[in-house]
């Protein structure tokens, strides 16, 4: 059984791969041209890529703490 398993992953690989690489570049791309088109609400200065890495370090702490205040629990979070 766990042949089969290795079989149909590496199967899969060569196509799955290429999309995934395609879907973050997608989702990249979409998320600098979000943050270039927003003003910041207190400054009026358009957004940058700084902003975009600050909201993500923001995120991983916030899921870090979660974590730490529930260890064993999966929860499934929507960015």
């Amino acid at each position: 059984m766990a042949i089969l398993e290795l079989v149909l992953i590496l199967a899969t690989l060569p196509i799955s791969l290429p999309l995934a690489v395609l879907l973050e570049w997608r989702r990249t791309r979409r998320l600098n041209a979000a943050v270039a088109g927003t003003c910041c609400k207190r400054c009026g200065d358009v957004l940058g890529e700084a902003a975009l890495a600050a909201a993500g370090a923001d995120y991983k702490a916030k899921v870090a703490a979660l974590h730490r205040r529930h260890p064993t629990s999966l929860v499934n979070l929507l960015r």
